[in-house]
């Protein structure tokens, strides 16, 4: 049983993410590429539950991965974003 659902378990996954969260908010590209680090921690803990043998896990691996994934494509879609904002802004090509 992975991380099954206990309290621990919950704090481990959840701890990196709300560190990140105060720079998150301000869209610095410095905790994007955290989240994207921290990010594989989750899908690989996905990819473990999708071959366990219980089927409730499989599809809790399973929307892990597709979350996992979702959450890094989207801080790397934002992380490109404030580059080209910061970049226009100073006058520097990208």
């Amino acid at each position: 049983m992975l991380w099954g659902g206990s309290v621990a378990g919950w704090l481990v996954q959840s701890i990196p993410v709300m560190l990140l969260l105060p720079s998150l908010r301000r869209h610095s590209r410095r905790s994007l590429q955290w989240l994207g680090f921290i990010t594989l921690f989750f899908l690989v803990l996905g990819i473990l539950q999708i071959f366990t043998p219980d089927a409730r896990y499989q599809w809790l691996g399973l929307c892990n991965v597709v979350g996992s994934l979702s959450v890094f494509g989207l801080a790397v879609v934002t992380a490109r974003q404030t580059r080209s904002s910061s970049s226009a802004n100073s006058g520097v090509a990208p």
